[in-house]
């Protein structure tokens, strides 16, 4: 059995170290705020997996001590991150602090075996971290919850996303009841646990790669609609200092003319960036001039050019068309195709060839 158990933990490591250098390639601090959370991950699980083997290692588990703390408020600043929101450095220290803290006082520990009213400082350690993550995990469902009216495509994806984060809380309840368990079984079940939500993670992103981006863009353009909504006072503060025909202009020649969007990691917080916005005022600003939201706005882009190609080179297959317009593969090209034209491209490219006087 701890043969298993030690592969199984083995696993968890080997997607950490599998998954966080594909979220620091990306554009954006929110994916590399993520990245950090999945580091985190990564230790906590190295440090159980030396403690079955029997080969502990004192700075990997002072790290660890650290790492239980900063899963939790690394991945809320990645959420905010995605959603666009600018985190000051002082403030981010500020979710960090705790962790750091308790890596000196982890130290500090070392060989004196600090005994608390009821409870060992191991044990004052797991409920500390776990019970504060339990708040974290909280706030982010929250974000989650202003999914009010999502499309059903991003409802599903929110709700698979929403899934895991619970995952990670059934992780901060087994924390909370480490104080009462062996610790030997407590740091077997929330281990467990965690090479369960890492597993789930890679699933979803082999399953659904743009997951994050199209839920992190549903999520940012709702809180857009709920600000523009609120007053009209408050609808003209997002936009007050912003020469809007500028911007207008300027999103026109990064996407006509420099096809921005044939980049298959184009999110909404890096063409806001790229635009000089917010990305609440470029989801506002295409909102009120356009009628669209991010989403659907890339993907006209997008499949305009590619009806282009299916018709201009016929020798290229659906696939490669849907590659260089930037979908991220077949089913998302496929998806977006039968959104906007009602029928697969493959489809499309068929019936228009037998009609050339449309061409």
């Amino acid at each position: 059995m701890m043969v298993w158990l030690g592969y199984w933990v083995f696993l968890g490591v080997a997607l950490c170290a599998l998954l966080a250098p594909g979220l620091l390639g990306r554009e954006g601090s929110g994916w590399h705020w993520l990245a950090a959370s999945l580091s985190a991950l990564g230790v906590i699980q190295l440090n159980l997996l030396l403690e079955l083997n029997g080969a502990h290692s004192d700075p990997v588990w002072h790290l660890h001590h650290m790492a239980l703390y900063m899963v939790a408020p690394l991945f809320y600043l990645g959420v905010k991150g995605l959603l666009g929101e600018v985190v000051p450095a002082g403030r981010a220290a500020l979710h960090l602090l705790p962790g750091a803290l308790l890596g000196v006082f982890s130290l500090l520990e070392a060989g004196n075996d600090w005994q608390l009213p009821g409870m060992r400082f191991q044990q004052l350690v797991h409920v500390l971290c776990f019970g504060v993550g339990a708040v974290y995990v909280f706030l982010i469902l929250r974000r989650f919850g202003q999914l009010a009216r999502p499309a059903s495509v991003v409802r599903i994806e929110a709700s698979l996303l929403a899934l895991a984060v619970v995952v990670g809380l059934g992780v901060a309840i087994l924390a909370l009841l480490g104080g009462l368990l062996d610790q030997t079984v407590f740091y077997q079940l929330y281990g467990s646990a965690i090479t369960l939500l890492l597993l789930l993670a890679w699933f979803l992103n082999q399953q659904r790669p743009q997951l994050a981006e199209t839920v992190a863009e549903a999520m940012a353009e709702a809180v857009a609609e709920t600000v523009t909504e609120a007053s009209p006072a408050r609808r003209r503060s997002l936009l007050l200092n912003v020469d809007v025909e500028a911007m207008a202009s300027r999103l026109r020649q990064v996407m006509e003319d420099e096809h921005l969007y044939r980049r298959d990691d184009l999110d909404l917080a890096g063409l806001a960036a790229t635009v000089g916005l917010t990305s609440h005022q470029l989801s506002e600003l295409l909102n009120e001039r356009l009628g669209l939201g991010f989403s659907r706005y890339l993907k006209q882009y997008r499949v305009a050019e590619a009806k282009e190609l299916l018709l201009s080179r016929p020798a290229l297959s659906v696939l490669e068309v849907g590659l260089m317009v930037g979908f991220s593969s077949l089913s998302a090209f496929y998806s977006a195709f039968r959104e906007l034209e009602g029928m697969a491209p493959g489809k499309y490219r068929q019936q228009r060839r037998l009609r050339p006087a449309d061409l």
